[in-house]
Formats: structure tokens, sequence, C-alpha cells
């Protein structure tokens, strides 16, 4: 039996990740995620948000924009307590942020997070079903995304 969830394990954490993309032009950082999101995977994409924040993010520009890209994500397996508990924080990204919806999930997830932002303050974070949708919030035409590595 442990190997067998082991197995199953190791293929849930394969499906899972989270590519980042930057749109220079219009300061838009893109996280695309896929597959299973477990609460890991959370931490490790504030821990790159950090990272590319610190090295990109300068007082003489405008603020970098977030756009959350779920619509591949087939489940999420983070408890609600977590959820809430980073909804309560400050977002990472202070610019304006659009999470597109997962196509497949129906999730209490996204409204507890999104709660737990307003609760906190945070008004700057809009939740769309589409990625065309999430671009004509961000006005972005055309875009030009560069991975982030």
């Amino acid at each position: 039996m442990t190997r067998a969830f082991d197995d199953c394990t190791n293929t849930v954490a394969k499906l899972m990740n989270f590519v980042l993309a930057f749109e220079r032009r219009q300061r838009v950082l893109r996280a695309k995620a896929a597959g299973v999101v477990a609460t890991q995977d959370l931490l490790d994409l504030d821990m790159a948000l950090i990272a590319f924040l610190a090295r990109e993010e300068t007082a003489d520009r405008p603020s970098i924009r977030g756009l959350y890209d779920f619509s591949e994500v087939a489940a999420i397996a983070v408890p609600q307590s977590k959820v809430a508990e980073r909804g309560s924080r400050s977002a990472i990204v202070r610019g304006q942020r659009v999470m597109v919806q997962s196509r497949t999930l129906a999730c209490d997830l996204v409204e507890t997070f999104v709660q737990s932002q307003r609760l906190a303050g945070d008004n700057l974070l809009a939740v769309v079903d589409s990625l065309d949708q999430a671009h004509a919030l961000l006005g972005l035409n055309a875009p030009h995304f560069e991975a982030v590595g």
C-alpha cells in the first residue's frame, strides 16, 4: 500500500506545475498552473513571486500586475483554512491582479481566498472565467509573455 500511495503522490506532484512568464511592455507577470495544486505549490509560487519582484520591481516604474491562470487546474488539494490564512495576508503582487478560474473545477476555495483578500482590505483581485476576459481587464492586446527562469 505504501508503494501505491507513493506512486500516486509522485504522479500528483508531476501533474502540478506553475510556469511564470512576464510581459515587459505592459508589466504583467503571469503564473499559469495545470494539474493538481497543493499547499506546497502555492508556497513555492509565493517564493518565486517574491524573488521575481525583488529583481524587477522598482519605485520609478508602474507596479507589476498579476495574471493567475488556473484554467487548466484539475483539482486543488489545499485545506480551506490554509486558503483563508493566505488570503488574509497582504498580496505579494501589489498591482492589479486577475485570476482565471478552472474550466473544469467549481471551487469554494477561490471564493474563500477572494473574500479573505477583501476582508484584509485588498480589492485589486478580480476573478474571471476566461483568459480573454483576463486580458481585457488588464488591457492586454497581443501580449508577448517571456518565460521567467
